[in-house]
């Protein structure tokens, strides 16, 4: 049972990987994104030599910015989609600490 809630938590957070890389990905040098809301829904077992997460921004925002990501397992060369989910990203500013 362990090992399942493991993978769970890998997907969990490649999923919310991507869509913050992705939301970062509009964001001038100097900041960053923080996930501030995720819903994830698994659709299908994780069987595969690998996983593959890819994000995108649905709709960017000056205070949040929205996310779709995609888990797929490839097998045999054959993608499936694993788990896809939602993400509210907020953009925020870096600081060094003196």
């Amino acid at each position: 049972m362990i090992s399942f809630l493991a993978l769970d938590i890998g997907i969990v957070a490649m999923a919310d990987n991507a869509g913050g890389a992705a939301a970062a990905s509009l964001l001038p040098v100097g900041q960053a994104v923080v996930t501030a809301e995720y819903r994830i829904s698994f659709l299908a077992p994780a069987a595969g030599q690998k996983l593959i997460a890819r994000g995108t921004v649905l709709e960017p925002g000056r205070s949040l910015i929205h996310t779709r990501s995609d888990v797929i397992a490839v097998a045999d060369g054959r993608e499936t989609l694993v788990a896809t989910g939602l993400g509210s990203m907020v953009p925020f500013a870096m600081t060094r600490r003196t």
